[in-house]
């Protein structure tokens, strides 16, 4: 090509419009020494910014390539890894294994659905936990037929759940509108009576204290500490304790009051384990309606019993009054039972009037007819 080029004249080359040229001077100490003019094709120019360009654009795609592949394996390691780990986790939650640990240690939207995961599976863990102790005690209270020892398991029950320290419950007193105490736990059997009655007032009033105002309102209220509350009915020597009030209700009437005090920072109770309080509150409210009405029972079965006795007395007593007229009475008196037979009672003197011992379970009109000068006609038809 060169050779080619060489051939045509430099004013012909200036003329192609496939070329380009570039003058320019050169100069040394300042002044013009020489001129110079350069000439290349617009096709060389061209093949160049092509090249240049394929290049370019296969470095680009290389680099997209590159670029999806990291983004590929990100997505699986940050995003798809931990979603299957919270998919296979919910399966096990789904099939019952509670235990199941769920991994909450990432600080992004995928750790904060994680922790969500991980609460529910507690919450659920802590109910069906909950639910296997209603379940044992509704069937230890369910056995027990003493009003005070069904009082004391439910108060058992609820003070090994919230950690207090001792607890008490009050019936309500529906003719005096009083709350009085009907049972407590622990037992305190060393203390002296006049440190258990200080440990649990005998009576409250519908507007006094905590207990008044929770059978007021039959609202569940838990207080930290009662020492911030005007309404604890305390004396002030007394360190300050926490508080749980649960209101006993029958449908929609008060019952009573379970109260239970611990140490403050040491009764552990959330408003989720209102529900669990309150179902034992009616277990206990049931048992007791359920030992009440026992009771009435025992006693009706005792007085129909009794009523039985004296009627059967009366009933004996009139029966040998009438045995006694039988034998007594000079007259032959017997009674026809089914069968046209004479029943085993009848008087003594009907033996001396047909001169015979024979006379109970026989056929009466033989008995009567078998010595008479009647004839057979005539007694068929008085049959």
């Amino acid at each position: 090509k060169r050779d080619k080029l060489d051939a045509v004249p430099f004013d012909d080359l200036l003329k192609m419009p496939s070329n380009v040229s570039k003058s320019g001077k050169i100069k040394r100490e300042g002044a013009d020494v020489a001129e110079f003019q350069i000439i290349t094709s617009t096709e060389k120019v061209r093949e160049r910014i092509r090249h240049t360009t394929l290049l370019i654009s296969a470095f680009f795609i290389a680099f997209l390539l590159i670029l999806a592949l990291c983004i590929l394996y990100l997505g699986k390691r940050i995003i798809k890894r931990p979603i299957d780990d919270l998919r296979n986790s919910a399966d096990q939650l789904a099939s019952g294994h509670l235990d199941q640990a769920i991994n909450t240690h990432r600080n992004d939207e995928l750790g904060s659905l994680a922790t969500s995961f991980d609460l529910m599976r507690n919450a659920i863990r802590k109910k069906l936990a909950d639910l296997a102790i209603l379940n044992n005690t509704g069937e230890i209270m369910a056995g027990i037929h003493d009003q005070t020892e069904a009082l004391k398991t439910a108060i058992k029950v609820m003070s090994e759940h919230t950690h207090v320290e001792r607890g008490s419950i009050y019936l309500l007193d529906e003719a005096k509108q009083v709350l009085t105490l009907h049972a407590y736990y622990p037992d305190y059997p060393d203390h002296p009576a006049k440190e258990r009655d200080t440990q649990f007032p005998k009576h409250f009033a519908l507007s006094e204290g905590i207990a008044g105002r929770v059978a007021s309102t039959a609202k569940t209220l838990f207080l930290p500490d009662v020492s911030k509350s005007t309404d604890f009915v305390s004396d002030n020597s007394r360190e300050p304790m926490a508080l749980l009030c649960v209101p006993m209700m029958d449908d929609k009437t008060v019952f009573g009051v379970m109260n239970f005090i611990g140490a403050v920072g040491k009764v552990e109770f959330d408003p989720e384990d209102e529900g669990f309080a309150l179902t034992i509150a009616r277990m206990a409210v049931i048992t007791i309606k359920n030992i009440q009405m026992l009771e009435v029972i025992a006693e009706q079965n005792r007085t129909l019993e009794e009523r039985i006795l004296q009627r059967t007395a009366e009933l004996r007593q009139k029966s040998n009054d009438v045995n006694n007229m039988l034998q007594n009475m000079r007259q032959g008196i017997f009674t026809i039972v089914k069968g046209a037979t004479i029943h085993p009672e009848y008087s003594a003197f009907l033996c001396e009037i047909f001169e015979t011992e024979d006379v109970a379970n026989r056929k009466v009109f033989p008995f009567l007819f078998e010595r008479s000068s009647i004839g057979g006609d005539a007694l068929n038809q008085i049959e």
